[in-house]
């Protein structure tokens, strides 16, 4: 499917694995339903900036889920690990974020993805909110979690916060405010 323009779609309940660079350059690439695929190969979606929702209920290694800027919503299944997060950084538009209460890993909590025992931040929805009040179990902020946040003004942190890994704020650029609540 490499440099398919045309190919708007994918709905499968079949396919278990998508290989590298399988669907490279399928610039008007928007949906990708694979609810069986427990793999995808790098760069299998290398240059399909269009896709805003994804559904891959059965992956188990995350690292090369499709992640755009304009990605809306994303399902993942109870066995996804949290190896794709980094790579939220580039989901800029990201609102709906589905994980199965079932999910060893992960979490999400009013707009937030956190490790499955609450004590890790990966990644804050981009909903629009100015201010956000981080839950106190938090420990650490992960790397890129509020990265190209702009409507963000204030962040509040609990007072058990450890660790800010590099890059937390990256181009945050209304930020005015980071509060540690005592």
């Amino acid at each position: 499917f490499y440099d398919c323009t045309k190919l708007e779609s994918i709905q499968t309940d079949f396919v278990t694995s998508i290989g590298e660079y399988a669907f490279y350059d399928c610039t008007n690439l928007n949906s990708v339903q694979a609810n069986s695929v427990t793999s995808i190969g790098c760069d299998a979606f290398e240059g399909c900036g269009m896709i805003s929702n994804i559904s891959l209920k059965a992956l188990v290694e995350s690292e090369y889920i499709p992640i755009t800027a304009s990605l809306e919503s994303l399902t993942i299944g109870e066995k996804t690990d949290a190896g794709f997060v980094s790579n939220l950084t580039y989901a800029s538009s990201l609102k709906e974020l589905n994980i199965p209460k079932e999910n060893q890993s992960l979490k999400v909590e009013n707009g937030l993805l956190l490790s499955k025992d609450g004590t890790k931040l990966y990644y804050v929805l981009r909903n629009g909110e100015t201010e956000i009040t981080i839950p106190e179990k938090v420990i650490s902020v992960e790397k890129y979690a509020f990265a190209k946040y702009q409507t963000l003004l204030q962040v509040n942190l609990p007072e058990s916060i450890q660790t800010i890994a590099q890059n937390a704020f990256l181009n945050c650029t209304g930020l005015i405010s980071i509060n540690v609540m005592a």
